[in-house]
């Protein structure tokens, strides 16, 4: 595995990632890239914002890996691709006080942060960011490009389908499929399967709206 990282992307969840790195000593940080000139030769805690996403072209795949660093599941995905079929290598960063399962599948690309548990069987797909005490109950699977907020709480068999973003403290009941690309309000409680393409929030969640990715 490398041992050296360039985050693409330079806002909040880059610091986030950035404290995963300086707590695990896990990773060289090279450098963070993102497309918002205005914070071009500035800090990240304490690490150097010095270019453009396409910057990293400039750095050795054979040596460097990557994270991306966005919130925004769409624009996560689309520079998640274009970087791995550059050649470059996504690189998880997990924390150390999460728990994760040997027998958990995971992806490439992941952030993880602190005080998670992943439990057997659970699958994992790339470029999946989970916030702090989220849990992931067995033999459920998460695709690729997924946001769990602080706080989620999956039970069992769940499945969480492409770009859907939970906030902050969602639960979803054991079996239950949240369609891709949907986004679930902060405290919601899902007990029935939510379709792709809305917004549901609520006790129990709803839909609200219907749009179009």
């Amino acid at each position: 595995m490398k041992n050296k990282i360039v985050l693409l992307g330079a806002g909040g969840q880059a610091k986030i990632v950035l404290d995963l790195i300086d707590k695990n000593k896990q990773y060289d940080v090279l450098a963070i890239l993102d497309d918002n000139q205005l914070i071009h030769n500035t800090k990240l805690l304490n690490q150097p914002v010095v270019g453009d996403l396409d910057k990293i072209q400039d750095y050795s795949k054979n040596e460097v890996g990557f994270i991306v660093c966005i919130a925004d599941n769409l624009r996560r995905k689309e520079i998640f691709n274009k970087v791995v079929k550059l050649g470059y290598e996504p690189l998880n960063v997990i924390a150390k006080t999460s728990n994760i399962s040997n027998f958990a599948k995971l992806g490439k690309g992941i952030a993880i942060a602190d005080y998670c548990n992943v439990h057997p069987d659970v699958t994992l797909g790339d470029n999946i960011i989970i916030g702090p005490m989220s849990s992931v109950a067995h033999d459920s699977l998460v695709e690729s490009h997924v946001h769990l907020s602080s706080g989620c709480r999956l039970a069992g068999n769940v499945t969480i389908k492409e770009c859907a973003d939970l906030g902050t403290a969602v639960s979803v009941i054991p079996g239950k499929t949240i369609g891709e690309n949907s986004v679930l309000g902060a405290g919601a409680v899902v007990v029935k399967d939510i379709e792709p393409n809305c917004l549901a929030v609520g006790i129990p969640a709803k839909k609200i709206k219907k749009f179009e990715v």
